[in-house]
């Protein structure tokens, strides 16, 4: 099975999230810290120019609309979500439901992956076949930065579906 990073999609004008330095750190149904309704579920976007609602934002937070979300459920039922609320900058009366997928970190690297200097990121990720045992999505554990995983036929129903914002980088699994 092919398993793909997910990214923003290139040349999209998607909303820019503020503050998001105050991101959910979050593992499937545990919270790592207590968060605040200020903090968690309500955010400030700033908007661009003929900016688009992408049904995938990738980062800086990784969040779903509600048509990605629902599809998501039919692939990881067990599944929790916490919706957030996008608001706009100022005085834009423009707003927007997210939800933010509770996903599972996972060590899933495999030794051939190639790390940074400092052991903190990596830089080609190759994914152990093993260790990943057929999951649909979920995010790579023991790393600085945050690399969200799907496998191919989660890939391939968002994109049959013509969700917007979706970019993929398809990943070495070995074996």
């Amino acid at each position: 099975m092919k398993y793909y990073l997910l990214k923003n999609e290139e040349g999209n004008a998607i909303p820019t999230l503020l503050h998001h330095n105050r991101r959910i750190e979050a593992e499937r149904g545990r919270m790592e810290k207590k968060i605040s309704l200020e903090e968690s579920l309500v955010m400030t976007m700033r908007l661009g120019r003929d900016f688009v609602y992408p049904d995938v934002m990738a980062s800086p937070l990784f969040l779903l609309s509600q048509k990605a979300a629902r599809l998501l459920s039919f692939y990881e039922e067990k599944l929790a979500f916490l919706p957030v609320v996008l608001f706009g900058e100022g005085d834009s009366l423009e707003w927007a439901v997210y939800q933010r997928p509770l996903l599972e970190k996972r060590d899933v690297l495999s030794e051939q992956s190639v790390w940074t200097k400092d052991k903190k990121d990596v830089r080609t990720i190759v994914l152990n076949r093993e260790k990943v045992k057929e999951t649909s999505i979920f995010q790579i554990g023991g790393v600085f930065s945050t690399y969200i995983i799907l496998r191919m036929d989660l890939a391939e129903s968002l994109l049959d579906r013509g969700a917007i914002g979706i970019g993929l980088q398809e990943v070495q699994v070995d074996g």
